[in-house]
């Protein structure tokens, strides 16, 4: 039995499929992988990449800032703070925002810098997602 996968963000649903083999999600605390038929669970997400092999069609790959993930039943769903499919992503916006952001990194005060920090790696996430499709 194939794993229903909803990935939802504060602007609505973004992508619903019912024929995933496997997901692929960012844990806070490292990669969790989902199979169909796993234990429920319920996790926070990291900034990263989530991949869903699909049977019928090729894989999905999105770009996340994290959020949440609950699985129950064969069914994945996923609370993201953000998520963009990889093959609607803006390589060059992704860049220059990549960029100005380890600009500023050098001239920030300490407090400034872990927002900076996480700025880089949503961008360094939404260019490696864009750049493997």
């Amino acid at each position: 039995m194939p794993l229903s996968v909803e990935i939802i963000t504060p602007e609505g649903k973004l992508l619903e499929v019912d024929d995933a083999t496997h997901v692929l999600l960012p844990g806070s605390n490292g990669q969790i992988g989902i199979l169909p038929g796993h234990s429920p669970l319920a996790s926070s997400l990291d900034v990263g990449l989530i991949d869903i092999d699909r049977q019928a069609e090729e894989s999905e790959l999105l770009s996340t800032s994290g959020g949440f993930v609950e699985v129950h039943s064969d069914h994945v769903m996923v609370l993201a703070e953000t998520a963009e499919r990889a093959d609607e992503i803006d390589v060059e916006r992704a860049e220059r925002a990549l960029e100005r952001a380890k600009e500023q990194l050098h001239r920030v005060e300490e407090t400034e810098r872990a927002e900076l920090e996480s700025a880089i790696a949503r961008a360094n996430t939404r260019l490696r997602a864009a750049r493997s499709k």
